[in-house]
């Protein structure tokens, strides 16, 4: 795993704010007693740091061991899974507010379909789905503290289709902190 690699230097290369002006309004506008799963949790910042205070549970899930860890140490409170997001086991639990940032498009095409599916299983109504990817179908290598990642998008179409086919409707795409094209679903 990469991020096993680069997870001192994770935290120089990544913006401090990344992503919670995009969310926090989100989880905020989830009624009731908030339960979020984060897939692709990394370290816990900033994400888990700035969410956490509003969630009743919280569940992340990273595949990498060193990351799992820092977010362990970060969020002690949150329940933290070793997997990849294709492969993770969280049947057991359901959610209200569950997001993919800067996670999802690690995942090649048809991992990505059943990281969205087993997701969108455990989404209960009412509940948002969130996560960051293109609009158009591809791949390309993305940079992260001198190592290279590959990435992969699906289209917007075809992440619609995917969601929709698990009873989720399609509310949104805006575009978010760091150019980031963010797509809003709900149960």
């Amino acid at each position: 795993n990469i991020y096993d690699k680069i997870g001192d230097q994770y935290a120089e290369h990544r913006s401090a704010e990344i992503g919670v002006g995009d969310l926090l309004p989100m989880i905020k506008s989830v009624p009731g007693p908030v339960d979020v799963l984060d897939l692709g949790c990394g370290d816990g910042r900033p994400l888990a740091m700035a969410l956490r205070p509003l969630a009743r549970n919280y569940v992340g899930i990273d595949n990498s061991s060193y990351m799992a860890s820092a977010f362990k140490h970060r969020i002690p409170d949150a329940e933290v899974i070793v997997s990849s997001l294709e492969c993770a086991d969280y049947a057991e639990h359901s959610f209200n507010f569950i997001f993919a940032y800067g996670s999802i498009f690690h995942l090649d095409h048809d991992q990505q379909v059943v990281a969205l599916e087993k997701a969108a299983a455990v989404l209960r109504p009412g509940g948002i789905f969130v996560f960051n990817s293109s609009d158009e179908r591809g791949n390309c290598n993305g940079n992260v503290a001198g190592e290279e990642i590959p990435h992969w998008s699906l289209s917007k179409s075809e992440y619609i289709d995917v969601l929709s086919a698990q009873g989720l409707t399609f509310i949104e795409m805006i575009n978010g902190q760091g150019d980031n094209l963010i797509y809003k679903f709900k149960r």
